[in-house]
């Protein structure tokens, strides 16, 4: 009997599978696909239908005497033929995952110019098959009861494939501050810890069919994070260099050396073929930068037309199309965010809507946050414009994201709330001020002592807010995005606080009440924060900060118009918190020159005599009314008074611990305030402890046509 004529060319969908010539085409062109993933590839087209197991392809693919990870090197091969078919984890048209078990190819082959579901089999093949699957399944029963906990808790984090849109919050080690989801929606990259100016975060990889995440890197100044279109790397920024890290490998490659002061807060883009990232400018410097992945050479992608624009661009992002010069981003400008579409090529600009952080989805809709809720708006990536009206969608949530298959993910505080309070000399609470807010910190009371000025999160943007003493009511006093940081001009008439401006976080000064548009003071490539007047209201101390703190102070006319800026203290050390004595005779300051943080006061102006304040550790200096006392906080959050002689000159005396309140005094900038007797301590209080989670719906786009009216 004649031989069965080999089979050498396998097709499914578009693709082929030359075995002969051991290539992989799409339409007839070339696909480049590495030989240990077309080997598996091969394997599994062979025996469509099935189940292939991992113990049969490390059996026949890597042989016992090859030393490799065999877990890690499997999972890399699967994730390069998913990218090179264009596959899903999630939603497999080809390629399906069957958890702790193995794989099965799902695509229907053809050989032979014959379409068929499965290769033929032998009645003893198709025995060895029945009794492996009837094995397999048992062994799969064994691993779902033992997963069933995991499972109820966790709600399986892979993608459902029925159109039901399905809900859970994906477990993060410690606050998530940033996520971002693969396009393939096999992957969150995820930010925790840390804070704006606290280099203490940390970058973790969550494989949606794992039950543990990875870490990646830091603690550090971590900033953006962004997939590649292909979902094989993930790119972010470290301090001041930007890497990328590809998937299965996950060490990271230096890509480029940012020249940027302060990186925190940079959003980026990847191209969409991949070959560059695009990353925002720091506040200020309003344009988006183009980096080259493979050479780290860098340039102007989009700036302003405008030579006086004085603001920021955030949160760009490419719209779809292999080449697409189209591109969102956000314009900052007055105080205020605004969506914008750009052609970069023809130079178009169009205004989409008030708000911030946009991302496009690919059910043809831009996702973005406005005053603290997500909304969505039909919009045409052709003409650059929104073609219906915006619908609010979830009231608390932030940094939308969406894979191709309509998986969401987003941010969500969880539902925290602060409140301010008054304390006495022993930390008994005797009161409270204000009204509760998500977050609040930094208090500053008034020259009078009736109002309040604090930053407050409210309404997913951090604003300075007035609050009464008398009555629980509040007053939102800045608009936009960012604010920081408020320091009361001595006549109780304006408040100075900072805020992104043109050149990197600046001092603006702004009526108390809110009214009018703010002044800008001060303005370097550096941040900048104000802490405190003179008394007679001409002259803001505050602090610089470049790779350390210096303290500065700038002088103003009676009317608040900046005029000269002049140096207090610039040294080789972390210079901070700068706070006048109620005579403007001395100056109590944190410095690190001893190896530690401790609080020391010179004289002012001159600064020809210093003392040494705290013993044991110490910042948040503040004097009362008279200048016979300075408080501060050591590192346990513990608030001490110092007792201070005048006359016949300046001499502290011994340091007494007062009262402990971690919770929320451990952090840089006075988290506290006193009342000039020294009786009354003002400080948050925790009321409801926030956590930010990262939420995750699958099935979005099923929502979304419910949003709109559609069927389900």
């Amino acid at each position: 009997m004649a031989n069965a004529p080999q089979t050498t060319v396998v097709r499914f969908g578009v693709y082929e599978l030359d075995l002969a010539a051991r290539q992989l085409r799409k339409n007839g062109v070339r696909i480049k696909l590495q030989d240990q993933p077309f080997r598996v590839l091969q394997m599994l087209v062979e025996r469509p239908g099935e189940v292939v197991t991992r113990d049969e392809l490390r059996e026949k693919l890597w042989p016992a005497d090859t030393f490799v990870e065999f877990d890690h090197s499997l999972n890399t091969a699967t994730q390069k033929i998913r990218q090179a078919l264009g596959d899903s984890a999630s939603t497999p048209r080809f390629l399906e995952t069957i958890p702790r078990v193995g794989y099965r190819f799902v695509g229907g082959v053809a050989t032979n110019d014959a379409q068929v579901q499965a290769l033929p089999a032998s009645p003893t093949q198709l025995r060895a098959h029945s009794l492996r699957l009837k094995l397999l399944v048992a062994l799969s029963l064994v691993g779902l009861i033992a997963l069933t906990v995991v499972v109820v808790a966790r709600r399986d984090a892979a993608p459902s494939v029925s159109g039901t849109p399905r809900r859970f919050v994906i477990p993060t080690e410690g606050d998530a501050n940033t996520a971002f989801i693969s396009p393939d929606s096999s992957w969150v990259a995820y930010s925790t810890g840390g804070s704006e100016f606290t280099p203490s975060i940390t970058l973790w990889i969550q494989d949606l069919h794992r039950d543990e995440p990875q870490r990646i890197a830091g603690p550090g100044r971590l900033g953006w994070i962004g997939w590649s279109p292909d979902s094989s790397q993930v790119a972010y920024v470290d301090n001041s260099t930007l890497f990328r890290i590809s998937v299965g490998d996950w060490q990271p490659v230096p890509v480029a050396k940012l020249d940027f002061a302060h990186i925190h807060r940079l959003s980026g883009t990847w191209s969409p073929d991949g070959a560059a990232i695009v990353l925002a400018a720091p506040p200020g410097h309003a344009k988006l930068i183009e980096v080259q992945v493979r050479t780290g050479s860098s340039r102007t992608l989009l700036a302003p037309d405008d030579a006086d624009f004085q603001g920021s661009y955030w949160y760009p992002q490419y719209l779809p199309g292999a080449n697409s010069k189209k591109i969102l981003y956000v314009e900052t400008r007055d105080a205020r965010d605004q969506i914008v579409a750009a052609d970069i090529e023809s130079g178009k600009r169009q205004w989409i809507a008030e708000g911030t952080q946009p991302f496009y989805s690919p059910s043809g809709h831009v996702l973005y946050q406005l005053r603290g809720a997500l909304n969505v708006m039909p919009f045409s990536a052709e003409t650059l414009s929104g073609t219906g009206p915006a619908i609010e969608f979830r009231r608390d949530g932030e940094l939308p994201t969406i894979a191709a298959n309509g998986t969401l993910i987003y941010l969500s505080q969880g539902g925290g709330r602060q409140q301010m309070v008054w304390k006495d000399r022993r930390g008994l609470e005797v009161g409270a001020v204000g009204q509760p807010q998500e977050t609040m910190a930094l208090p500053e009371l008034s020259p009078g002592g009736d109002r309040i000025a604090a930053i407050g999160y409210e309404g997913g943007t951090s604003s300075v807010w007035v609050h009464e003493v008398a009555r629980p009511a509040k007053t939102r006093v800045t608009f936009g995005s960012i604010a920081d940081r408020a320091a009361w001009h001595s006549g109780g008439k304006w408040i100075a606080y900072t805020g992104p401006g043109p050149g990197s976080y600046d001092i603006f000064l702004i009526s108390a009440d809110g009214s009018g548009k703010p002044t800008l003071l001060v303005s370097t490539p550096y941040p900048e924060f104000p802490y405190c007047w003179s008394s007679d209201g001409r002259r803001l101390l505050f602090n610089r900060n470049q790779a350390l703190g210096d303290l500065w102070y700038i002088e103003v006319d009676e009317n608040g118009n900046p005029m000269a800026e002049k140096p207090i203290l610039a040294t080789e050390f972390d210079e901070y918190s700068p706070m006048l004595s109620p005579d403007d005779r001395f100056l109590a300051y944190a410095s690190d020159k001893s190896g530690r943080h401790e609080v020391y006061v010179r004289t002012f102006p001159d600064g020809d005599r210093d003392w040494v304040i705290s013993t044991e550790g110490g910042q948040q200096a503040r004097w009362r009314g008279d200048g016979r006392e300075i408080y501060y906080v050591d590192a346990t959050g513990s608030l001490f008074v110092v007792p201070i002689t005048l006359t016949p000159e300046f001499s502290p005396g011994r340091p007494e611990r007062l009262f402990n309140h971690a919770e929320t005094l451990q952090a840089r900038g006075h988290r506290y305030d006193v009342t000039p007797d020294g009786q009354r301590f003002l400080v948050v209080k925790v009321l409801e402890r926030s956590k930010s989670v990262i939420r995750v719906v699958d099935n979005w786009f099923t929502e979304l046509r419910q949003l709109e009216g559609g069927p389900p």
